[in-house]
This record gives structure tokens, C-alpha cells and sequence, in this order.
């Protein structure tokens, strides 16, 4: 439907720019030309841009064009009854009242549809945010659990379903402790399940050594933090549980090792020490310590030279 505008102010202004809006183009209706005797009417400008005719006389507009609607946006009563007497039969006329309503409920759709596209934006950047956070979650490469404040199970990384051997549905919603102690592992002590509720409250990390007895010994350290809300207040509790049995095996020898060193050095009848590559003490036997009546400690960090006479310190 071809139309002409009558009147270039500002209400034309803000239809012209809803030419390219989806809603407006739903309703057929193109604009080919703008009557405004005004030399600096707001909308000219804008007309002109859009490429429409311009013309200063409502008679000239009317004449071709071939056009089949007059919108009248003067809000002039005068103006109104002039194009009545002037439209050719066929032609319509949608007066500056009946415009205003027509632009209101353009302009909402548009709105409406502005808000329906920033809606999904925001609900796609939720579930690439959602994707993005799963996939670290996943990534975690010991089992880990977030926790309610009542130690039940809200979410579960891949690596806690298979270590627990059961499904999704099995382990959402569950006490965590019943759900762990079918792998070995007792979470159900006091300590335990205090540890949450100081969590919830004070918001600090804790680290907790949990071993399963002989015949299928094992020892896991398990980890939880805090998670928290805009408010930087507590509304969950991460818990990873990561093994430490080479850990622990490996430091059992060092232990014992380091035992039967110090049995030798000690029992031993000749001076012995160990320097590092500066030359201090890091360690003597009794038996050099009382050559010089003195203790063990005497010597650490330090070299010969300040602690022994000169001759001895030679050597």
C-alpha cells in the first residue's frame, strides 16, 4: 500500500524510522513521499535520507504516485478536513489520533521483539556459561561433588559417577556419605559432617586425611571450598577427594629410611657429617659433637672454620 505523509514533525520522524522494522513491513505499507511546507521541519531531513519525495503542496502529492493512503500527522483539525474533500475514491486516510495509537502499538511489537532477541542471547550465553563450567567441572580429574548444606548432592562430575559405579539419578539428591561409603571410603563421622556446617559459616577451605583400612588400604585427601553467591555468601560446598596412597607409601620410606640413616650415623664409633655444597653442617654423630663438647645443633649451618680450631678446620 503506497502512502504519502502529511505533516513533517517529529511524529513523521519516528515513523520513518521504522521503515526497516520487521513489524512495520508486516503491515504492506510503503512510504514513497512527505508533504511539509516548513523549510526546517524535524522530519525533512530524514525523509530525504530515506528517499522519499518531498513536496510542499498536498495537491501535487496526491496527484501521482498512484498512492492509496494519506497519513496525516499535523494534528491540525483544518488539515484534515482539506484532505477529505482532496482524496480520490479508493484512497485512505489515517488521521494524526489514529496514527498515534497505529505507531504505539508498532513501536511495542518492536520493542517486544528487541527484548524477545536480547531473552535468547541471554539464554544462550546461560548455556555456553552452563557448557563452560560443566566441562571444567568434568575436567577435574579426581571425583568431585557439590554439596548442600545438609551434605546432599547437587551436582557430580564424570569421574565421581564412575568411581562411585552408579548413574546420575542414582547420585543427584543423595547424601553424599551413604553414597561414598559403598566405595570404602566413611564419611559418616562427626568431624565429617561438622566440617560442612563451619564451612557454611566461616567460608574456609579444609583438607581432610581419610584412610580405608587393610584388607583394601587407602589413603585420599579430601579437599572441600566454599562456593559462593553474588552476595559472597556460602550456598555450597565443593568436595574433591583425591587419592594419596603413592603419596603416603613414598613418604612411609623416606620415614624409615630416614631412620635407619640416623640409627647408623648415631651408632657409629668414627666422626661422621654431611655438608652441602657450601660447606656448612647439615648434620653430625654424637661422636664428633662430643669430641668438641658440644651438641649436635651446634654445627648446623655452619662451616668448619667457625666452629672448630684452625688445624681441624683443614681437614
Amino acid at each position: 500500500m503506497r502512502a504519502v505523509i502529511v505533516g513533517a514533525g517529529k511524529a513523521c520522524k519516528s515513523l520513518i524510522e521504522l521503515i526497516d522494522d520487521p513489524v512495520w513491513k508486516s503491515y504492506n505499507i510503503q512510504l514513497v513521499s512527505v508533504v511539509e511546507h516548513r523549510q526546517n521541519a524535524p522530519g525533512l531531513l530524514y525523509a530525504q535520507k530515506a528517499g522519499l519525495k518531498i513536496f510542499r503542496d498536498i495537491k501535487e502529492a496526491l496527484a501521482g504516485d498512484e498512492i492509496e493512503l494519506v497519513i496525516e500527522l499535523t494534528g491540525d483539525d483544518a488539515v484534515l478536513q482539506e484532505l477529505y474533500l482532496l482524496v480520490k475514491p479508493g484512497m485512505k486516510i489515517i488521521d494524526h489520533t489514529i496514527t498515534k495509537i497505529f505507531w504505539d502499538a508498532v513501536s511495542t511489537q518492536a520493542d517486544q521483539r528487541w527484548q524477545l532477541i536480547e531473552l535468547e542471547k541471554l539464554e544462550l550465553e546461560i548455556s555456553n556459561e552452563r557448557i563452560f563450567l560443566k566441562s571444567i567441572f568434568d575436567g577435574i580429574a579426581d571425583p568431585a561433588v557439590v554439596l548442600d548444606k545438609n551434605g546432599v548432592i547437587i551436582r557430580a562430575n564424570t569421574k565421581f559417577i564412575k568411581f562411585s559405579n552408579l548413574s546420575f539419578d542414582q547420585v543427584l539428591n543423595k547424601e553424599c556419605r551413604s553414597i561414598i561409603k559403598v566405595s570404602g571410603i566413611d564419611c559418616s563421622n562427626k568431624t565429617c559432617s561438622s566440617c560442612i556446617s563451619e564451612m557454611f559459616e566461616g567460608g574456609e577451605p579444609m583438607t581432610e586425611l581419610l584412610v580405608v583400612p587393610p584388607p583394601d588400604e587407602a589413603y585420599w585427601e579430601k579437599l572441600r571450598s566454599p562456593v559462593f553467591n553474588s552476595k559472597n555468601e556460602v550456598i555450597a560446598v565443593l568436595a574433591i577427594w583425591h587419592k594419596i596412597r603413592d603419596r603416603i607409601k613414598l613418604q612411609q620410606k623416606i620415614d624409615v629410611a630416614e631412620s635407619q640413616f640416623a640409627s647408623f650415623i648415631n651408632s657409629a664409633k668414627d666422626w661422621i657429617s654431611i655438608k652441602d655444597l657450601a660447606g656448612r653442617y647439615l648434620t653430625v654423630n654424637p661422636v664428633i659433637a662430643a669430641a668438641f663438647d658440644m651438641k649436635k645443633e651446634d654445627f648446623i649451618n655452619k662451616t668448619p672454620e667457625e666452629i672448630l680450631p684452625v688445624r681441624l678446620s683443614k681437614m
